[in-house]
């Protein structure tokens, strides 16, 4: 990777790509003048659905777009999520492009928080209710929309045609000092948070015991529920800070204090629809709530990134607790 010098483009790997971007504040204007390179993207998509499908074929023997196609027509309900899942999109797109201008290019800290909060409350609404319904299929849909985020930020890196440019504006609006490089990184941080738990799970379907949808949803709780809040309380409401550092104690107790209640209400509402998974138990509930404690307190004194490290700690200790 090669990072040109100046500030009007970069340039990966000789391409030029997508200007820099303000980071901390409202989103710049696009430079037009930077060309967008449409055969270095097509060549880097092309060899990726090549190799895709031969190691999908060589893992199902099917052609892999044809199996999905397949999987997803054999029962109604993974259709009806999918139809969901496009209007939850949708309609974020949509309530998006309707906010106060002043809220889009506010340069408050606070309100800028707020705004990189938005893919959290979109975490919450597509992947609580599609792993609770739908825990295979939820597998599957978490590497197809890894793939789909690589291919809209290669669209944007490459700047191609007046797609590029909007998906630049769009995405200046949520970013922070953590993406200063020519990749925009957060949102793949997120996605692989809340993926990995799941993947890693093994027993998603298994609605034996309780602990089977706790910690596979470790992930989703952590960062859709507990790290939106712990950032909202502790930038609005934070005074004591942790060790000298950038976390509030206020911060910490919002994260753990709503990471318990989440699953509560969550448990709660199982019961109330008369799902199939188990109900939480007074022990359940106190050992997750030591778990908890035990993420809150990573989350606040960790110096790597928590959107990876806090998921797997908190499924690990989900598991060993069992």
């Amino acid at each position: 990777m090669v990072v040109a010098i100046g500030d009007k483009d970069r340039t990966v790997a000789g391409v030029r790509t997508a200007p820099s971007r303000s980071l901390a504040g409202s989103p710049q204007r696009y430079d037009g003048a930077v060309s967008a390179n449409k055969g270095t993207f097509g060549a880097s998509v092309t060899i990726t659905v090549i190799l895709g499908l031969s190691a999908g074929y060589q893992l199902t023997g099917e052609n892999l777009l044809l199996w999905v196609v397949g999987y997803l027509a054999s029962d109604w309900r993974r259709s009806l999520l999918v139809a969901y899942w496009i209007a939850v999109i949708g309609g974020s797109v949509v309530g998006y492009i309707y906010l106060p201008r002043w809220y889009i290019c506010s340069k408050n800290k606070f309100i800028h928080n707020l705004r990189r909060k938005y893919y959290h409350l979109m975490v919450i609404a597509m992947f609580i209710p599609g792993f609770l319904w739908q825990p295979y299929m939820m597998s599957l849909s978490l590497a197809v929309a890894l793939i789909g985020l690589w291919l809209v930020e290669m669209i944007r890196v490459f700047n191609v045609g007046s797609l590029g440019s909007r998906i630049h504006y769009f995405m200046s609006n949520f970013t922070d000092a953590r993406d200063a490089g020519v990749i925009i990184t957060s949102h793949f941080y997120l996605l692989v948070g809340c993926a990995l738990p799941v993947w890693m799970g093994g027993h998603a379907g298994d609605r034996s015991s309780v602990d089977h949808w706790i910690a596979p949803m470790s992930g989703v709780l952590t960062l859709g529920v507990a790290d939106a809040v712990a950032s909202v309380v502790g930038q609005k409401w934070g005074t004591r800070r942790w060790f000298g550092g950038s976390k509030t104690v206020e911060g910490s107790v919002g994260f753990v204090a709503s990471l318990v209640v989440a699953v509560v209400v969550l448990d709660t509402g199982l019961a109330a629809v008369g799902s199939t998974w188990p109900r939480l138990s007074l022990g359940n509930i106190a050992k997750y709530a030591a778990v908890c404690g035990g993420s809150g307190t990573l989350e606040a004194v960790s110096t790597q990134n928590d959107n990876l490290v806090v998921p797997l700690f908190t499924f690990a200790a989900a598991n060993l607790i069992r």
